[in-house]
């Protein structure tokens, strides 16, 4: 095995530790811990979720759960939901991030247009916040989220459980615990706080976001998710990260080195990325799937590989 450019940085044991962290984390987490944990990436992961707020991996919860009760909420400063999941950024939070000295994996989902036939509006969001990439014979679009790691606990998170960069936390906690996708509801039950903090406080929502803030945020959550789709997927690309999963089927998660990520995030930024567009493969392990998307021409790749954890829905 070839060894690092980056093992004698004083940071490589770190980095090495918590790929072996997340690796046993994702492994062994059962899929309904993994939903809660992930947040939202279909997220959040930008209103997706990866995009509730915090990664939890493909959920898809009616848009009119609960809809006209109003729903109250009340931060006890807890930390609960700030340990024991990855938290999507966007790109400008990732560099913050990382600059920090803390680490940013890369969860990676394609789709096409046979994955919601009979929901134009599902397909629609999705599209906007993925790029269009060639694939075999075919194109795909491709959603790049970029994600802090929080598995154990979030590194910003003092012996108090407060936050030491609350004036510079992400987007996607100052929104928690509502919903960025349009098409996952605000549901309590769903959500790692403790019953007491929904019964007391401002109500947050009804049928849609009651306080202007926060719906503010969620439109600059949105809006980030879209407008940083194409420099994701090209950052991706410069890394030869290149297999995504299916999307609601697995999802293809990559740990990269901290500073190669940097470094790929600071030479595109300088427009000095590849120009080329590579193919993409989707990672499949379901077997009747993996008919279906090769017989529409895309690239479909059935192997393991130690390049990503590849964690089935």
């Amino acid at each position: 095995m070839q060894r690092s450019p980056y093992a004698e940085q004083p940071w490589w044991e770190e980095h090495l530790r918590w790929k072996r962290q997340a690796f046993e984390w994702i492994q062994q987490s059962p899929v309904e811990s993994a939903r809660h944990n992930f947040g939202n990436v279909s997220f959040h992961l930008g209103g997706s979720f990866t995009q509730s707020p915090m990664v939890v991996i493909g959920q898809t919860m009616s848009s009119v759960f609960m809809e006209n009760e109003a729903i109250r909420f009340a931060c006890n400063g807890c930390g609960v939901c700030c340990k024991g999941r990855l938290i999507p950024l966007t790109l400008n939070e990732s560099r913050q991030w990382l600059q920090r000295g803390h680490d940013v994996s890369v969860i990676l989902e394609a789709f096409n247009e046979t994955l919601y036939p009979a929901e134009p509006a599902k397909f629609i969001h999705s599209s906007r916040r993925a790029t269009e990439v060639d694939s075999g014979t075919a194109k795909i679009r491709v959603v790049a989220i970029l994600a802090a790691n929080a598995l154990t606990q979030c590194p910003n998170l003092d012996d108090q459980d407060r936050c030491g960069i609350y004036e510079a936390r992400p987007l996607v906690c100052r929104i928690y615990p509502m919903e960025i996708s349009p098409f996952i509801s605000l549901n309590p039950a769903q959500k790692a706080c403790p019953p007491e903090v929904w019964d007391e406080g401002e109500i947050i929502f009804t049928d849609r976001i009651v306080d202007p803030t926060l719906a503010s945020q969620v439109d600059q959550s949105r809006e980030a998710d879209r407008n940083d789709a194409g420099a994701k997927v090209a950052i991706c690309e410069s890394m030869g990260m290149t297999t995504a999963a299916w999307k609601e089927n697995a999802f293809a998660i990559y740990l990269p080195e901290r500073a190669a990520l940097i470094d790929a995030i600071q030479r595109y930024d300088a427009g000095l990325h590849k120009s080329e567009s590579p193919h993409w493969r989707v990672r499949v392990d379901d077997q009747a799937l993996r008919q279906q998307l090769g017989d529409t021409g895309v690239e479909v790749d059935a192997s393991a590989s130690s390049d990503y954890i590849f964690h089935k829905l």
